[in-house]
């Protein structure tokens, strides 16, 4: 279990930025925070907010090391195909010789 001991203005600008931060995952982030100030238990936690208890250790532990700013920052990886490089060429190809069909495109 971890132990965090919160401010009132801490726990006020968590259940602010909870409500009102304009990305989803952050408000996520900002609520479990905020859940855990009110007292609740990990598994509690994870049960309201439909996360894993790593993830709720996780955010935590950010905001542990980081604080409310901290919790801000995310990263979204997405796959890269390995034509990706070449993104520039092919746009510029398709602009200049449409294909006509889909297997054409394809190739």
């Amino acid at each position: 279990m971890i132990h965090i001991s919160f401010t009132e203005a801490e726990i006020a600008q968590l259940r602010y930025e909870q409500l009102h931060y304009p990305h989803p995952r952050v408000r996520e982030k900002m609520e479990v925070v905020y859940l855990k100030a009110k007292g609740l238990s990990h598994e509690q936690i994870g049960e309201i907010c439909n996360i894993t208890q790593p993830t709720v250790r996780s955010y935590l532990t950010t905001y542990m090391e980081q604080g409310i700013e901290g919790l801000k920052i995310f990263c979204v990886q997405q796959p890269r195909s390995e034509l990706y490089p070449h993104k520039t060429s092919i746009e510029e190809e398709f602009r200049q010789r449409p294909p006509a069909t889909v297997a054409e495109a394809a190739a």
